[in-house]
């Protein structure tokens, strides 16, 4: 487009100065040297303006699937010199389902000035939704020269999943498994059988936790924090991992009309099927916190070959959680999540499984042990399925709710 403008603007030069050369006119002369220099001037204005031009983004932290929310794309241009066009290139880009849309954005800028232009942006699927400005352009009044420059203007936020019911019942109230107790070396919890650490005394702690020795050894109140035991503890997996064969998801969004973008496209079912994942997930999370039980949250990242983990011991900690969550996609896997967990943390120290994957790892039953699992599995069919250690609720991408509702029979 910007080769055919310049072909079209030599083209007129050429054109006027044979007018010129044959009739003298000086309105004419006019004309030309307006044409001339009018853009050459502007790409002037660009290129010393180019280093005093700052690009910024602005967002809500968190909004719902399929509503409207806005991003403020922030132009500021603190030179003296008046930009005719500045464009950048927003790219958006869901972390979780891996789609993405290419968004410009287009502003002219007067000197010492600041405009904010809205993007309007919407997703059909919940994940972490980046936005990042890739390219921007400083062009002349006729947009046939420009001047590139980098911004590292980046904005993220949570498109929440839809949460619903998870009628997980008495799943959490497991006995213990064994006479020896394993305690959590990352969370603290009520068990003063076992030290899970020292600290200074604060204002509300219990005098019975105060270590009287050791406070009067080193003249400073001195108190224990309790451990928890994992005898009862309960494990949320989510595993990434994909069947061989499957869909990526990855699929580009392609480029929005106007200043509206969409954050989906249409291509296989690993979209939805993160998304009816991330539901399944958030409302066992709600529930169990809910019931004041303290678990543990845990995911694999394919592309990195790490897991995470994280424990919940109240509501507040689900929503620092869930942007973790919805931050890596859906891959084919070599190996289980799980098996990757074990790799990475050592045995499963919790005596029940909340289990969420694509397909059933063949070794299942060797990770659990002697644990109890329920597996729910988004794998295209709707069934229950029990057995003497494992109950499997399989469920179809975009039916969350169906595969909660199972829960409740079990």
């Amino acid at each position: 487009m910007r080769v055919g403008r310049i072909i079209a603007w030599v083209a007129v030069v050429l054109v006027g100065i044979l007018a010129f050369v044959r009739t003298g006119s000086p309105v004419l002369l006019a004309l030309l040297l307006a044409a001339v220099l009018l853009p050459l001037v502007g790409w002037g204005a660009a290129a010393l303006a180019a280093r005093r031009v700052n690009v910024q983004l602005a967002s809500p932290t968190t909004a719902s699937k399929g509503a409207a929310v806005r991003v403020q794309a922030s132009f500021a241009n603190d030179s003296r010199l008046p930009l005719a066009q500045v464009r950048a290139d927003m790219a958006v880009r869901n972390l979780l389902t891996g789609r993405e849309s290419l968004v410009p954005v287009a502003v002219a800028l007067p000197p010492r000035s600041q405009v904010e232009v809205p993007v309007n942006l919407t997703s059909d699927f919940c994940g972490r939704i980046e936005c990042t400005v890739r390219s921007v352009r400083l062009f002349d009044p006729f947009r046939m020269f420009c001047r590139s420059m980098t911004s590292a203007a980046e904005r993220r936020l949570t498109v929440m999943p839809d949460l619903h019911e998870a009628h997980l019942r008495d799943v959490y109230a497991a006995s213990p498994l064994s006479d020896t107790t394993v305690f959590s070396p990352y969370v603290r919890g009520s068990d003063l059988s076992e030290v899970f650490g020292l600290r200074e005394y604060e204002e509300g702690d219990e005098l019975r936790r105060i270590h009287w020795k050791l406070s009067e050894k080193i003249d400073q109140m001195i108190v224990r924090d309790a451990s928890l035991p994992l005898d009862n503890a309960l494990l949320l997996f989510w595993d990434k991992g994909l069947p061989a064969g499957a869909g990526t998801g990855a699929a580009a969004g392609g480029e929005a009309a106007g200043a509206n973008a969409s954050a989906s496209a249409e291509a296989d079912d690993t979209a939805p099927r993160a998304d009816a994942m991330a539901e399944v997930a958030l409302a066992m999370m709600e529930q169990l916190a809910q019931a004041d039980v303290t678990f543990e949250v845990a995911s694999n990242d394919i592309a990195d070959s790490r897991c995470t983990r994280a424990f919940v011991t109240d509501e507040s900690d689900i929503y620092e959680i869930i942007g973790q969550l919805l931050s890596s996609p859906l891959a084919p896997a070599a190996e289980s999540g799980l098996a990757e967990y074990v790799r990475f943390f050592g045995d499963l120290t919790c005596s029940r499984l909340l289990y969420l994957c694509s397909q059933i790892p063949y070794n299942l039953e060797t990770l659990l042990g002697n644990r109890e699992a329920i597996v729910l599995v988004c794998d295209g069919s709707l069934e229950l399925v029990q057995r003497q250690q494992v109950i499997e609720v399989h469920f179809q991408p975009g039916g969350a709710r169906a595969a909660l509702e199972m829960l409740g029979v079990v």
